[in-house]
C-alpha cells in the first residue's frame, strides 16, 4: 500500500478475471493441441520452427502442465502458423489464423 500526498492510501493488488476460470488445466492448451493435430506437424517440427521444446509439448499433451507461460504458448502458436490467441464471449480461447 502506498500513501499519496493527501494522506489517503491507494490499494494495489492483482486484478482477477471472472471470465477465465478453469479447474484442471488452462483451456488454451487444448486449443494449441487441436491446432497441432490439424496441422499434422510433429512436436519436433514445431520446436524446429521456433516453438517450445519437445518435452514441454509432451507435458502439455499428457496433462502434466496446468498453467503454461504465455510466451511459450505464443511461440507454439506462431510456429503452427497462427497469428495469435483470442477469446470468444464465453471466455474460451481459440487460435486466430
Amino acid at each position: 500500500m502506498t500513501t499519496r500526498k493527501n494522506g489517503k492510501s491507494k490499494k494495489r493488488g492483482f486484478i482477477t478475471y471472472k471470465s477465465y476460470l478453469f479447474r484442471d488445466r488452462d483451456p488454451i492448451l487444448e486449443a494449441v493441441l487441436v491446432a497441432q493435430s490439424g496441422s499434422r506437424m510433429t512436436f519436433k517440427q514445431i520446436w524446429e520452427k521456433g516453438g517450445p521444446t519437445v518435452p514441454t509439448l509432451r507435458r502439455w499433451n499428457s496433462g502434466l502442465t496446468r498453467r503454461p507461460q504465455f510466451c511459450t504458448v505464443a511461440a507454439a502458436t506462431r510456429s503452427l502458423g497462427k497469428r495469435g490467441i483470442a477469446f470468444n464471449r464465453n471466455g474460451e480461447p481459440y487460435l486466430v489464423d
